[in-house]
C-alpha cells in the first residue's frame, strides 16, 4: 500500500490538472473570455466615439446658429422668405 500511495496521488493530481486546463471553467474558457473581452472593449470604444460625435453635433445645433441653419436648409429644404429653392433631378436615376 505504501508503494501505491504516491502513484494514486500523482494520478489524481494529473487528472485534476487536466480537468482544470480542459474543463468547462478551465484555461480554454479563460482564453475564449479574454478574446471576447477584447472584442467587447473595441466595440465599446467605437460606441464611445460615436457618442462623443453625437454630443458634439447636438452642442453645435444648440449653440451655433450657422450649423442649425445649414442643417435646416440641407435636411428639410428650408429657405428664408426672400429665397427660392430649386430641386434638380438626379442624372443617374
Amino acid at each position: 500500500m505504501r508503494n501505491i500511495t504516491p502513484v494514486i496521488i500523482f494520478v489524481l493530481a494529473l487528472a485534476l490538472a487536466v480537468a482544470t486546463i480542459y474543463g468547462d471553467k478551465g484555461y480554454s474558457k479563460l482564453k475564449k473570455l479574454s478574446s471576447e473581452k477584447v472584442i467587447a472593449e473595441k466595440a465599446n470604444l467605437e460606441l464611445e466615439n460615436e457618442v462623443k460625435a453625437i454630443k458634439k453635433r447636438v452642442w453645435a445645433l444648440k449653440k451655433d446658429p450657422a450649423t442649425l441653419e445649414k442643417t435646416a436648409r440641407n435636411s428639410y429644404a428650408l429657405a428664408r422668405p426672400d429665397e427660392k429653392v430649386f430641386f434638380f433631378k438626379d442624372q443617374n436615376k
